[in-house]
């Protein structure tokens, strides 16, 4: 049951905004105009966060201790770079 309460903690955090956050920090995604679009600098982290989030699955595991987790994008680059990003 422990093991599990830790599962759950950790896919929660991996599909957490705040994690989807960082990522496009770390990733300066903000800056990137396909990803973040225009505006100042909040709204295109916003808009980057969001790309992110909404991108990222996280799949709890039934056995074991391994999540899976995958992001999809139209660019396959950009997939790559945040699901290592991660």
């Amino acid at each position: 049951l422990q093991n599990w309460d830790f599962l759950t903690t950790q896919v929660g955090l991996l599909r957490s905004r705040a994690v989807a956050e960082r990522t496009a920090q770390d990733m300066n995604l903000a800056n990137v105009p396909t990803v973040a679009g225009t505006g100042t600098l909040d709204q295109r982290l916003r808009n980057a966060t969001s790309v992110v989030a909404s991108g990222l699955e996280v799949e709890q595991p039934e056995q074991g201790t391994l999540i899976r987790y995958s992001f999809t994008s139209p660019d396959p680059a950009l997939a790559a770079r945040v699901a290592n990003g991660i």
